[in-house]
């Protein structure tokens, strides 16, 4: 595969890799509402910066 080639491994943030900065705020807020603001998966601040 070319993603295997391009050295993206497989896991949380080949997603982020992928999509850019711009994007993966909001879907990472998303995911953060969804699962009842579960603490482990609050976005980190700096994403929001960037």
């Amino acid at each position: 595969m070319l993603r295997e080639c391009a050295g993206f491994r497989m896991g949380p943030f080949e997603l982020l890799d992928l999509t850019g900065l711009d994007v993966s705020h909001p879907v990472m807020e998303s995911i953060y509402q969804q699962y009842y603001q579960e603490p482990r998966y609050r976005p980190h601040p700096l994403t929001r910066q960037l």
